[in-house]
């Protein structure tokens, strides 16, 4: 009798492998649900922060080219990427030495011409976020627009 009141006080510790594999296969499909979320999630914040910083170079542009004579204009039209166009002797290096664009903030967008910021800072269809291309962190390319009737 003794024997068998001491089995009864005697408590299991542990899970069983059953529990065990419940709790894994749970955190398996919420992982699965998820990831791709939280990767949309990242993926649209590198891209706003590309439009940010064209709407930064663009309202920079539109500055210069109020306030400077008409043959000193900055082209916006230009196939010239920004890393050129701020450094040497390219055409946004007024605004550099100007203040009117810290090259420390518009480092994502490096790859990306002029016409390019433009065409993202205007955003008329506001499909752009879809249509930048991302390297990493950084801008790559944007795809063409969808033809009119194609969404």
């Amino acid at each position: 009798m003794e024997v068998f009141k001491m089995n009864l006080k005697k408590k299991k510790k542990g899970f069983t492998l059953i529990e065990l594999m419940a709790v894994i296969a749970i955190i398996a499909i919420l992982a699965a649900v998820l990831v791709p979320t939280v990767t949309g999630y990242i993926n649209r914040s590198k891209k706003t922060a590309i439009i940010t910083e064209c709407r930064t170079v663009m309202n920079a542009i539109e500055t210069y080219n109020t306030v400077t004579s008409t043959t000193n204009r900055i082209d916006t039209t230009a196939a010239t990427e920004i890393s050129a166009a701020t450094t040497g002797t390219g055409a946004l290096v007024p605004l550099v030495t100007e203040g009117l664009i810290d090259t420390t903030k518009i480092t994502h967008i490096q790859k990306a011409t002029i016409a390019e910021v433009k065409e993202i800072n205007d955003n008329t269809d506001k499909d752009i976020i879809n249509r930048i291309v991302l390297d990493g962190d950084n801008f790559k390319s944007l795809t063409a627009k969808p033809a009119a009737g194609n969404p």
